[in-house]
């Protein structure tokens, strides 16, 4: 078995950034290391999915399902996904059990609303994108 080590927070806080650059450097003590991106996932293997609560949360149960087997295989794996709902923690922690490490990047939505990559927060505030973390639907910390 191996840990899974989840980064979470809002669009923009830097999960993945901080994601990639933890996996780079830890490759010499854990090894083999997986990297599961929000982005990249749902791109290549849930873009069935939309943006709804629910689908929010399928979208979780999935990623959750792919690190456990990858962590139960001896691969450790390191994602990077916006995790907003205690639900979704709680399941978490429900399947990897002591495997997971939750890391939270409590990046100010502020900040996130600056630095706007994807120009997510842009479209929200404009009306154009519904359910947006932070914007109309809330983070719970």
């Amino acid at each position: 078995m191996a840990f899974v080590f989840w980064f979470y927070g809002l669009s923009g806080s830097g999960k993945t950034t901080i994601a990639d650059i933890f996996a780079k450097q830890n490759e010499d003590r854990y090894g083999k290391i997986e990297r599961l991106d929000g982005d990249k996932e749902r791109e290549w293997w849930h873009n069935d999915l939309g943006y709804s609560r629910l689908d929010r949360i399928r979208n979780i149960t999935r990623a959750t399902a792919k690190a456990n087997v990858l962590s139960l295989r001896g691969i450790t794996v390191v994602a990077s996904f916006t995790t907003p709902f205690r639900k979704m923690r709680e399941h978490l922690k429900s399947v990897l059990g002591d495997r997971l490490q939750l890391i939270l990047i409590d990046t100010p939505l502020k900040e996130c609303i600056r630095r706007d990559p994807k120009g997510l927060y842009k479209k929200a505030m404009s009306g154009e994108l519904k359910n947006m973390i932070g914007v109309d639907v809330k983070f719970e910390y």
